[in-house]
């Protein structure tokens, strides 16, 4: 998310439609225009459902071969919590993009006016929320990118730690997203979400170091 220029213009054409229903060619002229939003958010919660797309492709192409029957329940398993992960991530891109959409109308008030309306707090705290379920949805697709190192088809494994960067940049991503908005609330109210942002770094950070070893060259 990013600050609202007051001058801020319209994108394109379909701007007011929804982001998954645009062309990526429109998406992208929407994410590079002189506006708000689409920003931050909406690109890191796209990455991290291209993360779990590009992760089911990868069981998709190895569920029912013979050479990975033993482990058939368990990529079943991880392919519909990637679905799920997936679908989670693509509805919080627009929630993100309607999130700070009503977030700059309320930050181009004073600060006495904002807090005199009723909507500003609830409307803080989505900002905050839909980057800490945008992390916690890709610290899981990251989780099940680290499982299925051995499980899936080698010849695929390349995309399988591509999903795992993405997934990791994620959760990185959705951390900024949180701090840049945690200055609209009193400290005692933000160190929370700061924790929790924290630890869903660190873990991420546990999990991308075996993968990346994983994708080292042996000497």
């Amino acid at each position: 998310m990013r600050p609202s220029p007051p001058d801020a213009g319209t994108t394109s054409a379909d701007s007011n439609a929804g982001l998954l229903s645009q062309t990526m060619a429109n998406f992208l002229s929407a994410l590079a225009a002189k506006s708000p939003a689409p920003g931050g958010g909406a690109a890191a919660a796209l990455t991290g459902a291209l993360a779990a797309a590009l992760a089911r492709m990868t069981i998709e192409y190895t569920l029912g071969k013979p050479k990975f029957q033993s482990v058939e329940a368990d990529l079943t398993a991880a392919l519909g919590q990637l679905t799920t992960a997936q679908a989670a991530l693509q509805e919080l891109i627009e929630e993100d993009h309607a999130a700070y959409e009503a977030l700059a109308k309320l930050l181009k008030l004073t600060r006495p006016e904002r807090l005199a309306r009723a909507e500003y707090q609830p409307t803080v705290a989505a900002a905050i929320a839909i980057p800490e379920s945008v992390g916690t949805f890709a610290l899981a697709v990251l989780e099940l990118c680290r499982q299925l190192l051995d499980k899936i088809n080698p010849l695929l494994i390349s995309d399988l730690g591509i999903a795992a960067e993405l997934a990791h940049a994620t959760v990185h991503a959705a951390r900024l997203n949180v701090l840049i908005n945690l200055p609209l609330l009193d400290p005692p109210q933000a160190a929370p979400h700061r924790q929790t942002m924290e630890a869903q770094c660190q873990k991420a950070d546990a999990l991308h170091a075996p993968i990346q070893t994983h994708f080292a060259p042996s000497r």
